[in-house]
């Protein structure tokens, strides 16, 4: 019986032993968390390179959205212009969560900015059917949409289908103004435009459009002339129509919006 009992006794130490020596099987490692903006430039600079076919520089230094204080890591903002570009096509690329292999989650808006010239006569002449004198500086949005999920070579006509589901025109208006010019008579003059349906080959169209005196006005002119721009331009930051500032020549502006989005 003692021999039995000995027996049992060693065949647990041995059990012990051999389970204190046992290799516990590898866990697969997660990915490469990226904390170094520099690669994280190099990186982004590369994804766009290779998706739209095009060099591009960056405009500034690579910033964080936010600090992640918890270890989840940063999301990184990119903002960059086409090599060939200036700081009209300026956008940014942005990588919420940056680990090696992972550049297929990079966002960007370029084709709102590489499209915009898709859009320029159609815009410019709806706005002449109703407007004799303006100046116009345009954009395109994507929201709630993402534009950043079409394909990088997307064709103009592919682009134009998407377009009219899922994109707005934005644009600031700049007309002179006649003594006594009223808002009502602006929401007149706008609405053969605006009741047409004729949204520009987008979703949805938001004017902003500002009434100026004629001297108010003339001064955008000569300021748009010298910088040898057309009357509609996509995206120079004019601001046109100023906001919280107070503009003495700025008689009124008004929101006009219409389409289906």
């Amino acid at each position: 019986m003692k021999r039995v009992r000995l027996s049992t006794v060693v065949i647990v130490l041995m059990a012990l032993l051999c389970g204190c020596t046992t290799v516990a099987p590898q866990q697969n490692p997660g990915p490469t968390l990226i904390t170094d903006p520099d690669q994280v430039t190099t990186l982004i600079l590369q994804h766009l390179a290779d998706k739209y076919g095009e060099e591009f520089v960056p405009n500034e230094e690579i910033q964080p959205e936010y600090h992640d204080f918890l270890g989840g890591g940063t999301p990184w903002i990119l903002c960059v212009v086409p090599s060939a570009g200036t700081n009209d096509s300026l956008f940014c690329a942005k990588w919420a969560d940056p680990v090696a292999g992972g550049e297929d989650a990079i966002i960007d808006s370029y084709l709102l900015i590489k499209m915009r010239p898709v859009f320029q006569d159609a815009i410019d002449e709806g706005l002449a059917s109703v407007l004799s004198d303006f100046l116009a500086e345009y954009g395109l949005s994507d929201y709630p949409s993402h534009v950043s999920d079409l394909p990088g070579d997307i064709t103009d006509e592919e682009f134009l289908q998407w377009a009219a589901q899922n994109i707005s025109v934005i644009a600031q208006i700049a007309i002179p103004a006649e003594e006594g010019f009223t808002l009502d008579d602006l929401l007149a003059q706008m609405e053969p435009l605006s009741g047409s349906g004729n949204t520009f080959g987008a979703a949805m169209v938001s004017l902003n459009v500002g009434a100026y005196t004629q001297d108010g006005y003339q001064d955008w002119v000569s300021r748009w002339e010298a910088a040898g721009a057309s009357r509609t331009e996509p995206g120079m930051n004019w601001n046109l129509v100023p906001e919280g500032t107070a503009n003495p020549d700025l008689l009124f502006s008004q929101i006009i919006p219409w389409g289906e989005r």
